[in-house]
């Protein structure tokens, strides 16, 4: 098994231990083998594709993904206020949206829902450095199912056998128990003050729900993590996390109700698709709503292109605006007319036209990988037409594309081969939560790196260096 340069140093700046793993692969072919990881390829439970490694970072990889991840999170939740002033004809205007979808998103928005919202950010590590590529303002972001995955990885042989010989210690977020004691948090901050009961109780509302197999073991799963979390730190508070549809839930004066017991927190997995009546109550401040309808306008692509194009504003402060420069790609609205790249004026289209193989053109509001060309990947006459249509529909942006550093991955029953990688990293509130990898061959021609398109899941663990 060869290891090429790239890859060793591509390892290497994530932290010693991901190249020495690389070094292990080398002398130990049973690592090769994808049979060696049943159990982490094949669960108890329905889950997208995993990859049989994982990848290891350390402090210095994490605390920067931690800070970046929270600051352009706290950006991007300040645009209505700070670029529109919470107007919604400016904001119907620039997002093409109308304007009364724009107030339902905007409906109970205030400080305590936009400091307590759920995010994950989509970033590449590259020659250039760290660039968020994307920033999803939704409860249903993916990758919860990495919390479940990790212990499973530590348990498997070829795992184990590195993490002993390295005498390697690893710890690894658990998105779930995170999410639990966010909730927590933010509800006792909300509701204890004055309260005669000591009970907080949490939903996560999904749709179509319908009491499978799986949905019960995740239900029994959040529960016990948020069972856990009271008892080690809340002992003196009681409550539990129920998993159910929006048609188990009641409303009695004022508040939601799940049969007998007041709900004080409501996490929507049903894309912010929320009941009026379940709005009403929110807006009322009865309950916590994570996140609602909000996420259509703070996971709107044209949110990074406000911050590519304010990178020497005055709408930003100086470390606000070294952050954007530093890790936003340039980002434009593709539309005809002039633009500015690298401080000189180009006629857009055009510029877009002739430097196919360095960018990439998306829909705003697309979702899940969908309509997302990059141009390195797409035939010129294809690409011609993508982007002449797009330019008429004003609702795709523009992004310069960020080449990943290639990393090595188990490949086939009994192989590795070049992967790139996107990062997807979760943020509750001001909270980093931990993270997955979405990994796709280096050479498949696809470019798109999303599960909907063939890529798989990889889990990350934090080491100690």
């Amino acid at each position: 098994m060869e290891i090429t340069g790239n890859v060793y140093q591509a390892h290497r700046k994530l932290s010693a231990c991901s190249a020495k793993f690389l070094e292990f692969i080398r002398d130990n072919p049973e690592a090769l083998k994808q049979s060696n990881f049943h159990d982490v390829l094949h669960p108890n439970f329905e889950t997208e594709p995993a990859q049989p490694w994982p990848i290891f970072i350390n402090r210095e990889t994490k605390r920067e993904m931690e800070e970046v991840g929270v600051q352009i999170l706290n950006l991007i939740r300040s645009i209505p206020r700070r670029v529109f002033s919470n107007d919604i004809e400016s904001i119907s205007l620039y997002y093409g949206i109308p304007g009364d979808l724009v107030k339902i998103q905007l409906d109970g928005m205030n400080d305590e829902h936009l400091a307590n919202l759920l995010g994950r950010g989509d970033f590449i590590f590259s020659p250039s450095g760290m660039k968020c590529i994307e920033y999803n303002i939704s409860s249903t972001i993916g990758g919860w199912e990495v919390a479940i995955l990790a212990p499973l990885y530590l348990k498997t042989p070829v795992i184990s056998k590195f993490l002993q010989e390295y005498q390697v210690k690893t710890s690894n977020k658990n998105m779930f128990a995170i999410l639990m004691e966010h909730l927590l948090i933010a509800a006792l901050k909300k509701f204890s003050p004055g309260s005669r009961c000591n009970e907080i109780n949490i939903v996560i509302a999904l749709p179509n729900y319908s009491k499978s197999a799986d949905q019960i073991m995740i239900e029994k799963y959040v529960n016990r993590q948020y069972k856990h979390i009271l008892q080690l730190k809340y002992s003196h508070w009681q409550g539990e996390a129920i998993v159910c549809g929006f048609l188990h839930l009641n409303i009695k004066d004022e508040c939601i109700f799940y049969e007998s017991k007041r709900i004080h927190a409501l996490v929507e997995f049903c894309q912010g698709d929320v009941p009026t009546p379940i709005m009403e109550i929110f807006k009322k401040g009865n309950i916590l709503l994570y996140n609602g309808p909000i996420r259509g306008l703070l996971g709107n692509k044209l949110n990074l292109v406000i911050l590519s194009q304010s990178e020497d504003s005055n709408l930003f402060t100086l470390q606000e605006r070294k952050i954007i420069k530093k890790y936003i790609p340039w980002t434009r609205r593709l539309t005809e007319g002039k633009a500015s790249f690298d401080a000189k004026a180009v006629d857009l289209q055009d510029f877009v036209l002739s430097h196919r193989e360095k960018l990439v053109i998306k829909s705003a509001a697309g979702q899940g990988g969908d309509d997302v060309h990059i141009g390195q990947y797409t035939p010129q006459p294809q690409w011609e037409i993508l982007v002449k249509n797009a330019a008429r529909e004003r609702n795709w942006v523009v992004q310069e594309y960020t080449e990943p550093y290639p990393y090595l991955f188990q490949s086939g029953t009994n192989g590795c081969i070049e992967h790139h990688a996107v990062w997807g990293l979760l943020f509750f509130g001001t909270r980093y939560a931990g993270g997955y990898l979405r990994i796709l061959p280096k050479d498949t021609g696809k470019g798109v790196i999303n599960v909907h398109r063939g890529a798989e899941k990889a889990v990350i663990f934090e080491v100690d260096e």
